[in-house]
């Protein structure tokens, strides 16, 4: 976290203590009680010694059986009552810290969900996990044990010194004196402590990102074969881990040992002066019991705070982290005379409005645009155009730079952020549904929706009937991510969910990229059932999808680049033409299962602008079709390139191995757009991988049928030659597979 790691790096005990009385105030009543029933059991171990100088001089020495009755009787009526008070004081502890503890979880938790997601998109997951898993734990630890321990132990070791000083001021002294420099080597420690601790939370957050990345990206992991470069990694980090433990571990147990060895020592030099006192006639026997009691509830006291010392450093390396968690700004909030956004009824306005994502990369530029209430629009472009970050405007998860958004001529800033998202119905590219019952995700959307709203939502996205049939009906839980139902049946409840607010404005999200041909064309159907008389804003990379729009913005690099009808925008030849001859030309079955290339389409690709038209006709028929879902490889480089690709339909991320391991990203592709040209002509090896990111169509064309098509054309063999040649260098500049 980036505020986290530039806090500063050198906090105390004390700093650790005044931040936890900062969550210890709202309970100051509660603490002082405890406070006070820490005393009166304090006070009866300290003073025990005293009573055992009473025991010895005047009932023991004396004989005196009923002075020794007396006595026993007041120690055990003391004894019962600090009894009832150290139990009490346990009891009322534990509320206390247990109330402390779930304010600091819960503050963490509420402020997570106010960070903007810049903050999350610049953040490892396993930094975040590590303050409420390793960072949580060791403040935990403390405000359970170690500080209970600290505080008994200190009142102790005040009382027990008072007492001494009372007895006899000069053993008092030599005690004392030993106790403080035995302290000081401890505190001379203290600086290396935590430093080695503030390391060792650091190399414990790392390793945690590491687990979560192995979690979470198993699919790549086992695709890329990076079995053993993650171990490699993993092991490096456990290394690093292990030294910052042994370190940390040993400075630590030198925190504890110092004021041992040392207390062992003075014990020894009080005991031997004491006992030359006694001969000497300066104190009475009795006295000297006292006092060795004293010291040793001395030496006991001593030991109990350096126990709690490697504690409290942990933590303060902990609470370090929490606190800059918790110190994160947070980028969008409400205006203080915020009002609740009215149902819009006019229009929405984008003027001049720009935005860069945190290190200054993508986002969007001078964008103006107004959308007309219950007008359709549709945003189009590549990946990296810029619609995610338009649609994350709209919504508020993102302020602009410069510019403003307008709702009805009113800047969206005037209005709270729950009763803006309100009156938006949004359905993602992933559904990610909650692992709750039906009813309880689709209520999500709207806490207080009825039965009957609930029903008539699912209804009208045909999905009632699936739900219905589930054993326990809309109480069914649906599992993590609502893995009970298929990829179809997920984004049709995700729809629903949309539908549950009765929002003014569907905003979709390529919302049915992740769906395979046939759910695809299922989901597009309920889209536009529903959608009537709503403003409805469709962000998307397939001109199909948006063909239809009242409206097409055209997308690239953050810019509108045109705007119109898809009859305009035809007609003008420039953006959206291009978009649209990459896109047509390809034609899928329903269910996506077949389909084909036109000769007139391959013509257009430079790969194949030396062949004739006679002969395209006879290649469109030999292309295959394949199918591959999300996170399939469908290259790898290093492989033997046997094929060459059209995409018909879903988004393939390209990648090559990266010089320190690992991969990098070198570009997406989507429908219309080509791959593996040289395996046509060359028996050359994959220059990069290629993976689907959605679930895919292809359109394979074998290299063995494409020789035997141009088998007996030695002109266009030769032409080619030079086509692919002047076509591979293209790649090479750009880093593109061929």
């Amino acid at each position: 976290m980036t505020h986290r790691d530039t806090a500063p790096p050198r906090r105390n005990i004390g700093w650790l203590l005044a931040r936890l009385w900062l969550w210890l105030r709202p309970y100051r009543g509660l603490a002082a009680l405890v406070v006070i029933l820490l005393v009166v059991d304090v006070a009866y171990e300290s003073a025990f010694p005293l009573a055992l100088k009473v025991l010895v001089d005047r009932a023991i020495v004396p004989r005196d059986v009923r002075a020794l009755g007396v006595i026993a009787a007041m120690l055990v009526s003391v004894a019962v009552a600090t009894a009832v008070a150290a139990v009490a004081r346990d009891f009322l502890y534990a509320r206390l810290a247990a109330s402390v503890l779930a304010d600091l979880r819960r503050a963490l938790y509420e402020h997570l969900h106010r960070l903007s997601l810049n903050f999350y998109s610049a953040t490892r997951a396993g930094d975040i996990l590590s303050c409420f898993s390793t960072d949580l734990a060791a403040v935990e630890n403390v405000i359970v044990m170690a500080l209970p321990l600290a505080a008994s132990s200190l009142a102790s070791l005040i009382l027990a010194a008072g007492i001494l000083m009372v007895l006899e001021w000069r053993m008092a002294v030599a005690a004392i004196t030993g106790l403080v420099l035995a302290a000081a080597g401890s505190r001379a420690l203290s600086p290396a402590a935590h430093r080695s601790a503030d390391e060792l939370k650091q190399r414990q957050s790392a390793l945690v990102a590491r687990l979560h990345e192995a979690v979470h990206l198993q699919p790549v992991i086992k695709i890329f074969n990076l079995q053993r470069w993650m171990l490699e990694h993993f092991q490096n980090e456990l290394a690093a881990l292990v030294r910052s433990s042994q370190r940390a571990s040993f400075l630590a147990f030198l925190l504890e040992r110092i004021p041992h060895i040392g207390v062992l020592f003075f014990n020894l030099i009080v005991l031997v002066l004491g006992a030359w006192f006694v001969i000497a006639g300066q104190i009475q026997i009795g006295s000297l019991v006292a006092f060795q009691g004293l010291v040793i509830t001395l030496a006991g006291s001593l030991w109990g705070v350096t126990l709690a010392l490697p504690q409290l450093v942990q933590a303060v390396a902990g609470m370090r982290r929490i606190d800059g968690l918790l110190d994160e700004p947070i980028a969008i909030v409400d205006a203080p005379n915020a009002v609740a956004m009215p149902r819009p009824s006019a229009s929405i306005e984008l003027r001049r409005v720009s935005f860069a994502h945190r290190g200054g990369s993508g986002g969007l530029r001078e964008i103006s645009l107004t959308i007309t209430a219950g007008q359709s629009v549709a945003f189009v472009g590549s990946s990296g155009s810029g619609k995610s970050t338009l649609a994350s405007l709209l919504l508020r998860l993102h302020d602009p730079d410069e510019g403003a958004i307008l709702v009805d001529g009113v800047n969206v800033r005037a209005f709270s952020q729950d009763s803006l998202r309100a009156q938006f119905g949004v359905v993602l590219q992933e559904s990610l549904l909650f692992d709750a019952s039906a009813r309880d995700a689709l209520r999500m959307a709207k806490p207080d929706a009825t039965e009957d709203e609930i029903v008539s939502a699912c209804r009208a996205v045909g999905i009632h009937d699936v739900i219905a049939a589930l054993p326990d009906g809309y109480d069914a839980r649906l599992g993590e991510n609502g893995c009970r139902l298929s990829g179809g049946q997920r984004q049709r409840l995700a729809i629903a969910r949309a539908l549950v607010r009765n929002p003014a404005v569907l905003l979709l999200d390529e919302a049915t990229s992740a769906l395979d041909a046939g759910n695809e064309a299922l989901v597009t159907t309920t889209l536009a059932r529903v959608a009537g008389g709503r403003t409805t804003i469709a962000l998307t990379h397939r001109l199909a999808q948006a063909m239809h729009a009242d409206m097409i913005f055209v997308l690239d690099a953050g810019r509108i680049v045109e705007s119109g009808t898809h009859a305009d925008l035809l007609h003008r030849r420039r953006w959206y033409f291009k978009l649209w001859q990459k896109q047509t030309g390809i034609t899928l079955s329903p269910a996506g299962d077949w389909g084909e290339v036109d000769a007139d389409r391959l013509a257009e690709m430079p790969v194949f602008e030396a062949i004739d038209r006679a002969l395209l006709d006879v290649m469109s028929k030999a292309f295959v079709t394949e199918q591959f879902a999300a996170d399939r490889v469908v290259i790898r480089e290093g492989d033997e390139g046997d094929r060459f690709y059209i995409i018909a339909r879903g988004r393939l991320e390209v990648s090559r191995n990266a010089d320190h391991g690992g991969s990098q990203r070198l570009a997406v592709l989507a429908a219309g757009d080509h791959f593996g040209e040289m395996a046509l002509l060359r028996d050359a090896p994959r220059n990069a991988t290629v993976k689907t990111l959605t679930p895919a169509t292809v359109l394979a064309l074998p290299r063995g049928q494409f020789n035997n098509l141009i088998g007996h054309s030695p002109g266009v063999r030769a032409r080619l030659e030079e086509s692919f040649s002047r076509r591979q260098r293209e790649l090479s500049a750009v880093g593109l597979p061929s």
